[in-house]
């Protein structure tokens, strides 16, 4: 069992983004031309990192194992492991314009579009040459900030669309094989389930290239991943 508590004070962020006459301005400080832009100045944007706000996280993991032998039946071992996670945000930095430096989505991107609990849960199995590995992981929910594109409120940096995301559940699996004693085979597949990403509305999805929230930190976009694997000591 192993619990923490982090704090990082003045920690390096996404500040804010600028437009027009004050990003040229930016731009010509180092030596960068943004001529080609005359005919629509508001065109040009600058952002900049900034050590603009001080974070606590806070945390808990617990792991076990478990050997179990029966005989010809084969070996279990069984392991497990959860975690329990918060970030909180605080003491936000303000720009020269006297804004604040994040939005509530870089909030939120900080600190709800990760899991706040983790869990995973399975075991080995060895009998022989043969083993057998299977792991269920439980991804917590989530919540992400999504920018709007069309409509009213399109690309707003105050008005966005909430996205909970459900807890999700990926199975990893994999049958292995000792052929020789310096050769062992394995097949799996990870997330064999194929499990995705949340759906996101429409006016949210980037002109339909984005269908996934892939701002949560639960799964990613690829689904499914298959292998074969051979592994040699020489």
């Amino acid at each position: 069992m192993d619990a923490y508590t982090i704090q990082i004070k003045h920690r390096i962020v996404d500040g804010g983004v600028y437009n027009g006459q004050a990003a040229i301005n930016a731009y010509a400080s180092e030596g960068i031309d943004t001529s080609g832009f005359a005919s629509d100045p508001s065109a040009v944007s600058a952002q900049y990192f900034t050590n603009g706000v001080t974070t606590r996280t806070t945390g808990l993991d617990i792991t076990a194992r478990y050997t179990m032998d029966f005989g010809n039946i084969g070996k279990f071992i069984w392991d497990a492991a959860v975690n329990f996670n918060h970030t909180n945000v605080s003491n936000i930095a303000k720009d020269g314009n006297g804004n604040t430096i994040l939005d509530a989505q870089q909030i939120n991107y900080i600190s709800t579009e990760n899991p706040s609990n983790k869990l995973i849960f399975g075991g080995t199995w060895h009998r022989g040459k043969w083993d057998v590995t299977v792991h269920e992981i439980r991804y917590g929910h989530t919540i992400s900030d999504l920018t709007y594109v069309p409509g009213p409120n399109a690309f707003s940096n105050s008005v966005f669309y909430e996205q909970v995301n459900k807890p999700r559940f990926v199975t990893n699996l994999e049958v292995g094989c000792q052929v020789l004693p310096q050769l062992h085979l394995a097949l799996g597949g990870n997330n064999i389930g194929n499990a995705y990403p949340s759906r996101v509305p429409v006016d949210t999805s980037d002109y339909n290239n984005n269908k996934y929230d892939t701002s949560s930190q639960q799964l990613s976009e690829e689904g499914g991943f298959y292998y074969f694997r051979a592994d040699l000591q020489l």
